[in-house]
């Protein structure tokens, strides 16, 4: 009787070792679940902090509030373009006070252009002359295309005007067709804000006979 008893309490001190160990191995495995959790919830952090949050739906904007962003579209369109047109203003007059002054040194020789291309002051005076007919006539291009920009900017935009005040009385089949006219317009419009760029190189330029008989002997 008292070794059965015995028995019993080495066989409950065993199961309770084995439920010790066991209880040990769960706590040691969550330990290691948990700083597992935590490594990848850190570089989680790290990726958006370099990336930034993952993207979001877009915000969805009514037919008025997307007619209003294009007017502001717009009229930052209108003061690049009328930048722009200001320093173009500047540089045709340049171009003008420079033609007018190769002109009349020319002129005032009152040489033939054979020999004035064989005198070399003279023939460099002639070059000058012929690159700033070019280049003026490059500027003054750009000049017209940016009024005519400006004419179809101004118009669509009081059509806009009109639009987003009376926007009650339009109906969604209009709407829609303005919208895309204008995306159409500022597509168009844009590549004309940016900066005139020159390459010297790749400007045709009109014969040095063409700008002699236009600019010295003309009068």
């Amino acid at each position: 009787m008292v070794q059965m008893i015995i028995d019993t309490s080495i066989v409950r001190k065993q199961k309770g070792v084995k439920m010790c160990k066991y209880h040990k191995c769960s706590v040691h495995f969550l330990s290691l679940l948990a700083i597992l959790i935590m490594i990848i919830s850190s570089c989680k952090k790290n990726e958006y902090e370099a990336y930034g949050e993952p993207p979001s739906d877009p915000p969805k904007y009514s037919k008025a509030e997307q007619s209003l962003q294009k007017y502001y579209q717009i009229e930052n369109l209108q003061r690049s373009l009328s930048e722009k047109y200001n320093k173009l203003i500047t540089a045709e007059n340049e171009f003008d006070r420079s033609i007018t002054t190769y002109s009349l040194v020319l002129r005032s020789q009152n040489t033939p252009l054979n020999e004035t291309i064989a005198d070399p002051r003279l023939k460099g005076k002639l070059l000058a002359l012929q690159k700033a007919v070019a280049y003026r006539m490059i500027v003054h291009k750009e000049i017209e295309n940016i009024n005519l920009a400006e004419i179809e900017l101004s118009n669509i935009k009081e059509q806009v005007r009109l639009d987003i005040t009376l926007l009650n009385s339009l109906d969604q089949e209009n709407l829609d067709k303005l919208l895309t006219q204008m995306d159409v317009v500022i597509n168009t419009v844009t590549p004309l804000a940016s900066e005139l760029v020159i390459n010297p190189e790749n400007i045709e330029l009109p014969s040095l006979e063409q700008v002699w008989k236009n600019f010295v002997r003309s009068q």
